[in-house]
């Protein structure tokens, strides 16, 4: 088996060009790792196990964020969510000034909160009545324009959620 001098000069030259791109990927390897390893580890192990130990901290921080806003949405569903006022004139007759007295609602998502009226009879005498609200209803009577400002509420909060 008779290889030519020809041939031999191929493989040589091919073994060469093999020989400096498996160099140079070597060097890129060598790059990359010595990047990566930057975080002041020794090794390719204890970056491993930095990294482990970095996710584990940042599912502790995802769980403890869930349950903090989990919390918020619990104690934002209680809070007031939609304020609505219905203005109206109560008396008719001599002393009546246009859409003094008011009803307002105040309530949560749930429907509980409180109706404010203001009766304005004169300019030196107003009444204030408030009444407790339980999904949108009340156990006491509610006038006309408390029932719509609660209604209005329940509307604007049904819009919300949408």
């Amino acid at each position: 088996m008779n290889i030519s001098l020809q041939t031999t000069f191929y493989l040589l030259i091919v073994s060469f060009v093999l020989i400096i791109v498996l160099a140079l990927w070597i060097f890129v390897l060598q790059r990359k790792m010595k990047r990566m390893l930057m975080s002041g580890t020794e090794n390719l192990s204890d970056h491993l196990i930095s990294t482990k130990n970095h996710i584990e901290d940042l599912r502790d921080f995802e769980k403890k964020i869930n349950e903090y806003l989990n919390d918020i949405e619990k104690r934002v569903s209680r809070s007031v969510q939609s304020i609505e006022t219905v203005r109206f004139t109560p008396f008719t007759g001599v002393n009546s000034v246009g859409n003094q007295s008011f009803s307002t609602s105040f309530v949560n998502e749930s429907g509980d909160g409180i109706v404010v009226s203001g009766l304005y009879y004169s300019r030196d005498r107003v009444s204030i009545f408030t009444k407790p609200v339980k999904a949108f209803s009340s156990e006491h009577s509610l006038t006309d324009e408390e029932k719509e400002a609660l209604e209005r509420s329940k509307a604007s909060l049904q819009g919300k959620q949408r």
